[in-house]
């Protein structure tokens, strides 16, 4: 007997183009999502509301999360 298991992948949403902002985007996501940034600046502060993602920009020193002062980007 043969077992095949294969991991489940979420949905591929992207900030911008399916949503306005990336907390929006972070709210329609479920566990597994992958959420793809442009590139920009991005001045919000996120709440990931314990759900398992992954957020994808487009490079390094091109896609910044800038949260408002005293705030996390992301928690």
């Amino acid at each position: 007997m043969i077992l095949l298991l294969a991991q489940a992948r979420g949905a591929t949403l992207s900030v911008g183009t399916d949503y306005a902002t990336l907390s929006a985007t972070v709210d329609a996501a479920q566990d597994g999502d992958v959420l793809t940034l442009p590139a920009g600046v991005w001045t919000e502060a996120v709440d990931l509301s314990g759900k398992s993602l992954t957020l994808v920009g487009a490079g390094e020193g091109v896609t910044t999360l800038a949260p408002p002062a005293g705030e996390d980007a992301v928690t």
